[in-house]
């Protein structure tokens, strides 16, 4: 039986200030409920402990950053984002994912505008009666929330690929309709804080709705597939001035064109408004690309301003298109050899006749790197070797070629070993195989490639070079030092302490540039044009 503690403490100081005297039964009263009330006492103590207990067990069990504030992970993820890192999103992978965690890592997502900049608009990929987000968001608008989530920070946007506006079925009109809004949205960030790479053909889109107008990019530093028909419908047609004061890398593709044996109104003025361009921008100019058959021979010869749009550039990197190369033989009164100026790292990929034919009429006296990728193919093999070794002799004035990569072919035997010993300054050399005599020309000779520090095997086959044969060749001309190797399912390289900075980029060593033509052609399209 309970007892009322409140009512009976009253009763008792009453009694005790009357005087009157506790009967045997109320002192006995009082020691039960007194001990009653330890009892349960020490129920509450245990159960509390038992409850902390659970509580500790439960926190232990759960990650570290559920117990940091919302500020220190807004923090966090901002440091963890590299400025300029392009990140993409396929279809169930977007920034919603981590606020569908926890309502504590919705506060974090929408605290944190770094999130929402990068942006992929793919028109092939969102074309489809997909649920899009948990709410089914139409994709326009879905983009339109990453533009009002990322605040005011620069954009980084990649379009592969995007409905067009102007042209389609009847049936596409609705989508069309759909995407308008988003496409002028698109175009006043593209005037104020889209930042990086854009698509020349994207911008055919945008300018619909201007004309007759002089537009400034502010942040674009790189622009991909310009070509004769974005010239004619920005200039030609739309009148428009376009300015891009921060460019530094620009693709270019069909302009200057070798076959073009009767030079036309249309192509003339496509060349003089690429030229007019070209040269409004070439003081920040640092990397051009070429797509297509000789184009980069065509545009130092034809264009008289080639000279001086190249001043500052550095980079130049000239890539096949999709016509096949015919016979070399009517072209070569075409050309001297023609000296290209301050270009420091030169990329080419194409057959061997026509990387031949680059080698036969450039003249690079600054070039410090060079990367030759081959196309499988089985004419003008020998073509090659000779050419490379005249172009490897011409006077250099900026110290020697350092770095060499020869991908995607055997040279035949007995060329490389002549070929290697004009390079005195190589410091890194990368091929597609180790042939046997290369490999005893530099394990028994120091006096071939005295200064490499850096040697890769692309052809990582069951056959392919051991890692101990580099160690030893590099070892061999830099005693004492440490030579590090590693060895991956793609290739196999070593290199001197110190020495591991390489001149390539991972992508384009890890290519296997022997797949039949056809396949080397559509690789390289969704690889590096798209």
């Amino acid at each position: 039986m309970e007892m009322d503690w409140a009512s009976d403490v009253e009763i008792l100081q009453e009694r005790s200030r009357q005087g009157v005297q506790f009967t045997p039964s109320d002192r006995e009263a009082l020691s039960r409920a007194l001990s009653d009330s330890q009892q349960r006492l020490s129920e509450l103590l245990r159960e509390a402990d038992q409850l902390r207990r659970t509580i500790a067990h439960q926190q232990s069990s759960l990650s570290p950053l559920r117990l940091l504030p919302t500020e220190l992970l807004v923090r966090i993820l901002r440091l963890a984002i590299v400025p300029g890192m392009v990140i993409q999103y396929d279809e169930t992978s977007a920034p919603w994912n981590i606020g569908a965690v926890s309502r504590h890592w919705r506060d974090v997502l929408y605290s944190t505008p770094e999130l929402w900049t990068a942006i992929e608009i793919d028109w092939n990929r969102w074309n489809r009666p997909l649920a899009l987000d948990a709410e089914n968001t139409p994709y326009p608008a879905r983009v339109a929330q990453f533009l009002e989530l990322s605040s005011a920070l620069p954009l980084l946007i990649n379009v592969p690929s995007y409905p067009n506006l102007v042209w389609g079925t009847q049936a596409e009109e609705p989508q069309r309709q759909a995407w308008t809004p988003i496409y002028r949205r698109l175009e006043d960030e593209l005037l104020t804080r889209w930042s990086g790479s854009v698509d020349a053909q994207f911008l055919r889109q945008l300018w619909k709705f201007r004309a007759n107008a002089t537009l400034t990019l502010p942040m674009i530093t790189g622009l991909r597939r310009m070509d004769e028909f974005v010239l004619e419908d920005l200039i030609t047609e739309a009148n428009i001035n376009l300015r891009i004061p921060q460019l530094q890398d620009i693709i270019l593709k069909d302009i200057w064109r070798i076959d073009a044996r009767v030079e036309n109104e249309y192509l003339a003025n496509i060349k003089r408004h690429a030229t007019a361009f070209l040269g409004d921008h070439a003081s920040n100019l640092r990397a051009l690309e070429f797509r297509g058959q000789l184009e980069a021979l065509a545009f130092v010869s034809q264009c008289p301003s080639s000279q001086h749009i190249m001043k500052s550039v550095e980079s130049l990197r000239i890539q096949q298109s999709l016509s096949f190369p015919g016979s070399l033989q009517d072209r070569e009164e075409d050309f001297g050899r023609i000296l290209v100026p301050s270009i420091r790292h030169l990329f080419i990929a194409d057959y061997p006749g026509v990387v031949a034919a680059y080698l036969q009429k450039m003249k690079i006296p600054t070039i410090k790197s060079l990367q030759l990728v081959i196309k499988t193919t089985p004419l003008h093999n020998d073509v090659l070797p000779p050419a490379l070794l005249d172009f490897l002799r011409i006077p250099s004035e900026a110290g020697g070629l350092e770095s060499l990569c020869l991908a995607g072919i055997d040279i035949p035997e007995g060329s490389l070993p002549e070929i290697l010993n004009e390079l005195d300054t190589l410091r890194e050399l990368v091929l597609w195989t180790l042939p046997h005599d290369i490999e005893t020309a530099l394990t028994t000779s120091t006096a071939i490639l005295p200064a490499l520090r850096r040697l890769t095997i692309l052809d990582n086959t069951k056959n392919s070079t051991e890692t101990s044969v580099l160690v030893e060749i590099l070892g061999a001309r830099h005693p004492g030092a440490r030579v590090f190797s590693f060895k991956s399912f793609k290739r196999t390289w070593a290199f001197v302490d110190g020495g591991n900075l390489s001149a390539f980029d991972e992508e384009s060593l890890a290519f296997d540039y022997r797949l039949p033509a056809e396949a080397w052609m559509q690789h390289r399209l969704e690889l590096v044009w798209l």
